[in-house]
């Protein structure tokens, strides 16, 4: 024990530190207004510019099976979720539609690591957390499966992020009920 405690502040300063640089709350500014959605709730209404300079709204999920994802690229479990999320948009044999909006992430950040890793998805940039802040306070990345009335039937985060199979088996339940 005695050999513990001068290290002590050592060990007291990198749990901080690992706090600190989690995805988990990245600084995030909760506002008064900030909810929680769980599943089973309607999905927010949102407007966002996409990459392709169309615009998306929640009515665009309308009568669809939508998967909506909330990240950051220089989160850990974000960039460890996209190659799953790729895979769904290119392989999954039911219809749906997915829409990834940055919480605090330029276009120029979010289109180099597209390019660099790959990715097609359609994504919003979002320079600050409004639009995040319509979904919860904390923790990405953030996927939220909704069926045709824009439910929420199943929520997936950092705890452990969401497999292939996972995600294809909520789609599967809403496409074919």
């Amino acid at each position: 024990m005695k050999r513990l405690i001068p290290k002590l502040p050592l060990l007291l300063c990198t749990a901080f530190l690992c706090l600190f640089f989690s995805c988990i709350d990245e600084e995030e500014e909760i506002d008064i207004g900030t909810v929680e959605l769980k599943v089973g709730d309607k999905l927010p209404d949102v407007e966002v510019t996409m990459n392709d300079s169309s615009t998306f709204s929640k009515e665009d999920l309308r009568g669809e099976c939508g998967v909506t994802v909330l990240f950051h690229t220089q989160c850990p479990d974000c960039q460890k979720e996209f190659p799953v999320l790729q895979r769904l948009y290119e392989e999954c044999p039911y219809p749906f539609k997915m829409v990834c909006i940055s919480r605090k992430e330029t276009d120029p950040s979010i289109q180099k690591y597209w390019k660099e890793h790959g990715l097609t998805l359609p994504y919003s940039a979002q320079s600050d957390a409004e639009i995040y802040h319509r979904f919860a306070s904390s923790i990405i990345p953030r996927i939220y499966i909704s069926d045709q009335e824009c439910t929420i039937k199943a929520i997936y985060t950092d705890h452990p992020i969401a497999t292939y199979e996972e995600l294809l088996a909520d789609i599967k339940k809403i496409t074919h009920h």
